[in-house]
């Protein structure tokens, strides 16, 4: 369980625009996804939802006497979902950095793009772009 717990923390961490060192002892490199933001609300709100929903069924089901769940379902569920969006806002990261390198800024071609992720909206993306003359 710790292994998977650092493994998926480590995941995560990729994901976000700070990076991480994947590779440390042979590699120091900082690699990732940068597709979300360090603190994304709506990562958030998947975990806790998550969490409390095994809470509310057991108290559902206490009070009208039924069977009570592990909440084993609603855990796959929220990882799923939870993956589900990385990669849907990987794909988005993806597509604006395109977007971005695709165009023509006073006469010069892109050089180097970085895209940033909104922290409120999951659409809504901030670039940079950096040309032979000017960023």
């Amino acid at each position: 369980m710790s292994i998977i717990g650092v493994g998926s923390h480590l995941l995560l961490d990729w994901t976000n625009q700070y990076r991480v060192r994947l590779f440390l002892p042979w590699h120091s490199d900082w690699s990732g996804l940068m597709s979300t933001n360090v603190l994304d609300p709506w990562i958030w709100a998947i975990v806790l939802v998550a969490s409390l929903m095994p809470l509310l069924g057991r108290l559902v089901s206490s009070e009208i006497g039924g069977k009570a769940g592990t909440g084993t379902g609603v855990a796959v569920f929220g990882l799923l979902l939870l993956t589900g969006y990385d990669v849907t806002r990987w794909f988005l990261h993806e597509r604006a950095a395109s977007v971005l390198e695709s165009q023509i800024y006073e006469g010069e071609a892109p050089q180097r793009v970085s895209v940033y992720a909104d922290s409120l909206n999951p659409m809504l993306w901030h670039g940079i772009v950096e040309t032979g003359s000017r960023f």
